[in-house]
């Protein structure tokens, strides 16, 4: 008994002198685990939590780096702070019984978003085991990640010597690529010439296929979602100026776009980020899709007709449910100028045969262009208005 006794008090002890478990479990993962010095990498840092109560944890974090030459330090983050907030969080990180959330440290459409990468230590060549901490005190470890900065060899290296005379061999902090990298257009082979097609905004869709075929990883994917986010951009506006086959030829761009990233994302980041892109883009397409599912309808111009003061007397017929807008522009213009001669701006659902009227000299031939259809009038070939609308169908 008096063994057993010992046995026991023995385990106890063990018991008592074994850590606490975490009751949140912090991960660090790094992607791609190899990059060229300069181009920052993503960091998704996920919090789990393994309690059947909630927990909570502070939403800040701090990055060391263990150089496989030279002493451990502590990552600058935006080159400055030694520790920073959690993108995306609140001030206190509350995880429900069970649940895990990643927080993801993206390049981003400018590359300067993953503030570790300001730091120019971690743009040297070199070999670097990183371990985060988060929470109150830091008090939470992440697990040990390695991030391979390469060497670059051929043009990339060519651009990388033309960045260090710049910076005077002090690497390139992501805060370089915001001042412009114009320079290297003169390496259009190497990798950086196509990470700065992030800074050619308005090149981006004649750069983008070669900077694609040259890029991986999140930084292809980051590309990618800049040009659905341009697309979209561009679709806004159409639709707004009163170009709605514009607008809808770029969210049908924009859903090829999202589809291609779902098929190539490097990561489950840009694979959500593909799935919410493609709702975004399929609820927009849906506002030009009547209560039966019945797809966008071009507005057509009516054949008009002469009123008894000489004036022609012009129509439309919307077949949609909705009014669509368009401005007079280049998708509601008359030919020759002027292009504006009092046709609406917003079409109305249905067929309006006495819309508006305009002066046009009787020898004068006329084009009205609408929505893709162009109708060519001379007034003194047409017949003279009647009292009946239903009169005169022809398009």
């Amino acid at each position: 008994m008096r063994n057993l006794r010992t046995l026991i008090l023995v385990v106890i002890a063990v018991a008592q002198s074994l850590p606490a478990r975490a009751a949140v479990q912090a991960r660090l993962d790094v992607a791609p685990a190899e990059v060229l010095p300069g181009l920052p990498a993503m960091f998704t840092l996920t919090l789990s939590n393994r309690e059947a109560t909630a927990q909570s944890v502070l939403a800040f974090i701090r990055l060391n780096a263990t150089p496989a030459t030279g002493s451990r330090f502590v990552v600058l983050w935006g080159g400055v702070e030694e520790e920073t907030r959690i993108a995306g969080a609140d001030d206190t990180i509350v995880l429900r019984p069970g649940e895990s959330r990643e927080f993801h440290f993206a390049p981003g459409a400018s590359l300067d978003l993953n503030g570790a990468f300001w730091d120019a230590r971690l743009t040297q060549p070199g070999t670097y085991d990183l371990q985060a901490e988060v929470g109150e005190n830091f008090a939470t470890p992440t697990n040990t990640v390695r991030l391979v900065v390469q060497q670059p060899a051929g043009a990339d290296l060519a651009a990388w010597n033309a960045m260090q005379e710049i910076t005077g061999g002090k690497g390139w902090p992501a805060g370089r690529w915001m001042s412009g990298a114009s320079f290297l257009d003169a390496y259009p082979a190497s990798q950086y010439a196509a990470a700065a097609t992030f800074h050619r905004r308005q090149q981006l869709r004649t750069a983008l296929p070669a900077a694609l075929a040259t890029l991986s990883g999140p930084l292809r994917d980051d590309l990618r979602m800049l040009l659905i986010f341009r697309l979209q951009s561009e679709a806004d506006n159409a639709f707004r100026d009163g170009q709605p086959i514009t607008g809808a030829a770029r969210l049908a761009e924009a859903l090829v776009q999202a589809d291609q990233l779902k098929r190539t994302a490097a990561t489950g980041y840009a694979t959500a980020r593909a799935d919410e892109f493609s709702a975004q883009i399929r609820a927009a397409i849906a506002i030009r899709t009547d209560p039966h599912g019945k797809p966008y309808q071009e507005v057509t111009p009516l054949a008009p007709c002469q009123t008894e003061n000489g004036q022609l007397m012009f129509g439309y017929e919307n077949k949609n449910k909705w009014p669509i807008v368009m401005r007079p522009g280049p998708e509601n213009r008359f030919d020759p100028a002027p292009i504006d001669r009092g046709q609406p701006a917003v079409f109305e659902s249905g067929k309006n045969k006495r819309a508006f009227t305009a002066s046009i000299l009787a020898a004068e031939v006329v084009t009205w262009t609408l929505d893709g259809t162009t109708l060519t009038y001379r007034p003194d070939t047409l017949k003279k208005c009647g009292g009946n609308d239903d009169e005169d169908d022809d398009h």
